[in-house]
């Protein structure tokens, strides 16, 4: 989803192999859900979202992908990352970074080359609980 895509339904998708992203919303998209999706072996992120707000990403899975499995991307305020399996990605499950105000909760983040679930560079008030991680060749 692509400039001011608002209120849309990403539901059911295999996005698989794709020499970018598996999906991403940028910029500036805003009360989307991303659900049921399934990107795997992408070049970047299985799912990104970037400078959009009130996004939720719930029960997709995001494998083995070359950097993250998920990526909140700076200022997507706002989010909600729920019951996502990230699993055997080239960097971090879940990586929520300048983003403030999201809720990260019952995830399973395992076998991530870094760590499983990160929150970086200035993010503020975010929630993360309930997840479960383990097997990352770093923190969980």
């Amino acid at each position: 989803l692509n400039d001011n895509a608002n209120n849309n339904a990403v539901t059911g998708n295999t996005c698989n192999s794709n020499t970018a992203y598996g999906i991403i919303l940028y910029p500036d998209n805003s009360n989307n859900t991303l659900t049921g999706n399934i990107c795997n072996e992408n070049e970047t992120n299985g799912i990104t979202v970037y400078t959009s707000t009130f996004n939720a990403v719930t029960g997709n899975m995001c494998n083995d992908n070359l950097q993250d499995g998920i990526d909140i991307y700076s200022t997507s305020d706002n989010c909600t990352v729920v019951g996502n399996q990230c699993s055997g990605n080239a960097r971090h499950g879940i990586f929520v970074y300048s983003s403030d105000d999201c809720s990260v909760t019952g995830n399973t983040c395992n076998g991530n080359t870094e760590q499983g679930i990160v929150v970086a560079n200035s993010s503020i008030n975010n929630t993360v609980t309930g997840n479960t991680c383990f097997d990352n060749t770093e923190h969980g």
